[in-house]
């Protein structure tokens, strides 16, 4: 009898007098000698398993490269290059930042000719989308350098966003480690200059100063520059870049040493101009089609004997005044006979007292949309304004803002219903329709915002009521037949947008006849979009919600009895009883 030299157990299974026992150096128990067997054939077989799991790795590799290659490995070259191209193109537009960045790493994340196939085609990886916020790290810049390596000499797009609150917004200082941080990266930008084709800056001046151009871009396309810090704001001084569309927003002002304005196409710029500037850079940029100036002041004073300004490439102008000197200098300094779209602000502002109505008689330029933005007109604006668009207007767009003196404004419904019903009015002689040709006969868009004007008046006996507006001969006028002849077709019009308020509470909200109401259906059912809206507070001044005219209108109807209806010449109003 001995024990076993591995468990130490007696050879016969017995434990008494276990320490007595002589240990045995050669032998071992029936137990741990079947265990050492089972041990050898469980590393043999695993020996095994992973020459059959190589193997079949290899046999899919053939499978997939050569026997039986996938879909995308069947396609030549150029359409297996259009498909990826595609699906980057898809996740560029997608909103999640880092998928725009992911998308090319995905399709080489398949397999291993997909990642051949994607690491050997620049066109995947000359898109860049980044977006960061203090404090910055190092690896997400080195990560973007690495993909851009890849992109070979091909045109760069690059949005680069740095994600601030308000308090840094209004800062005047940027974390040193920050801008230690991203100037590596700048430095491979200004390095890559050359091949800029979209560039997007929002961040913050200091990062702002760091970006250069080493070389003048070739063919580059839009330049957008936004500045996050508007204490300090951006002096804008690429002055070798000559972009086609240049966008410069919040904080960014020109310098002196302007930018490359032969090939460029839109501008916009959010910054104070004069209409000295404005000539200087409509001057330099020859080929300008289309664009958009803020806060534009009159600080610089015009003489009337100057020779006006005539821009014949200007097709699209959206321009906001900041006072109605500037508008004047504005509207008398320049004529615009290409002009296809108008945008702009008239903040109490007579057309009279800018000089806009002999612009546009002195333009004489075929609109195609006009949009008046915080008007306050009278009967005979709106006419001279009517006398000077043309017959090829598609879009009329006006905002109406707040005044004291509600009942004039509500007016300007009937008025408008007078401009575009004119053709059809009645000769008092003749009893018939008087010739006169339509108002807008290709109108397909009419939007009306009559919002803070005080809707609310008293009558003489002290009770609030609520001034309707005329809706209903509004509707009936915009959709009046385009000629004389009530056989003639109606006008185009595809879209019906008219909203007014505030209201204090939704039982001041006015009502609509049920004629009308049915004419709104069948003009619905023929493929016309008809919004008819009210703006009611809710107890604060800026918070508010609206509530669909028609809808409420149904409804009070169905129920009934719950308010009193005082029927009008043209219209319905509800009023508290």
């Amino acid at each position: 009898m001995f024990r076993c030299n591995l468990c130490l157990e007696a050879s016969n299974g017995l434990t008494l007098q276990l320490e007595a026992l002589p240990l045995c150096q050669h032998q071992a128990c029936h137990t741990c000698r079947r265990l050492e067997s089972v041990d050898k054939e469980l590393e043999k077989l695993h020996e095994s398993i992973s020459a059959l799991l190589e193997e079949r790795r290899q046999l899919k590799y053939h499978f997939n490269t050569s026997a039986h290659p996938s879909i995308v490995n069947r396609f030549p070259r150029e359409i297996s290059d259009q498909i990826f191209s595609t699906y980057v193109r898809m996740t560029s537009s997608d909103q999640d930042s880092r998928r725009k960045v992911d998308s090319p790493l995905v399709l080489s994340a398949v397999c291993n000719s997909w990642r051949q196939h994607a690491c050997s085609s620049p066109a995947l990886w000359t898109a860049l989308t980044l977006s960061f916020t203090s404090p910055l790290k190092t690896k997400p810049f080195q990560f973007a350098v690495e993909l851009l390596s890849r992109s070979a000499q091909l045109p760069l797009d690059i949005h680069l966003f740095y994600v601030c609150d308000e308090e840094e917004e209004a800062s005047d200082e940027c974390p040193e480690e920050d801008v230690e941080v991203f100037r590596p990266f700048a430095k491979y930008l200004n390095r890559a200059s050359r091949r800029w084709h979209n560039l997007v800056l929002d961040l913050p001046s200091p990062f702002l100063e760091l970006i250069q151009e080493e070389e003048s871009p070739s063919g580059m396309h839009y330049l957008s520059v936004r500045c996050t810090q508007y204490s300090i704001g951006y002096g804008f001084d690429m002055v070798r870049s000559a972009p086609k569309q240049l966008l410069l927003n919040k904080h960014v002002f020109l310098l002196d040493s302007h930018p490359r304005w032969e090939n460029m196409t839109v501008f916009h710029a959010v910054e104070i101009f004069n209409a000295k500037e404005i000539s200087d850079i409509w001057e330099k940029a020859s080929h300008l089609e289309s664009c958009r100036l803020d806060l534009v002041s009159g600080s610089s004073p015009w003489d009337q004997s100057q020779q006006r300004v005539t821009v014949a490439t200007l097709t699209d102008l959206d321009i906001n005044f900041q006072s109605a000197d500037g508008a004047q200098q504005f509207f008398s300094r320049f004529t615009l006979p290409s002009l296809t779209s108008l945008r702009s602000n008239f903040t109490r502002w007579k057309f009279a007292n800018i000089s806009f109505l002999p612009f546009l008689q002195r333009s004489n330029c075929c609109f195609e949309l006009l949009e008046l933005r915080s008007v306050e007109v009278d009967n005979e604006d709106v006419l001279g304004l009517f006398r000077y668009v043309t017959p090829t207007l598609h879009s009329l767009c006006i905002g109406i803002e707040y005044t004291a003196r509600a009942r004039r404004q509500w007016s300007l419904l009937d008025d408008l219903n007078e401009v575009f019903s004119t053709h059809l009015t009645l000769n008092n002689s003749s009893q018939r329709t008087a010739s006169v040709a339509p108002i807008l006969p290709c109108l397909t868009t009419f939007k009306l915002s009559v919002y803070e004007v005080s809707p609310v008046w008293h009558d003489r006996r002290g009770t609030k009521k609520a001034i309707c507006p005329e809706l209903d001969q509004l509707i009936f006028a915009l959709f009046a037949p385009s000629g004389r002849n009530e056989r003639l077709p109606l006008r185009p019009l595809h879209l019906v947008e008219v909203k007014c308020g505030p209201f204090d509470k939704t039982e001041e909200v006015p009502l609509l006849v049920k004629n009308f109401l049915d004419h709104i259906t069948e003009l619905r059912r023929g493929g016309v979009q008809i919004d008819l809206k009210a703006k009611v507070r809710k107890g604060y001044y800026d918070d508010s919600y609206e509530v669909d005219l028609c809808q409420l209108s149904q409804e009070l109807e169905r129920e009934g009895g719950d308010v009193e209806r005082v029927q009008l010449p043209s219209t319905l109003i509800r009023v508290p009883i």
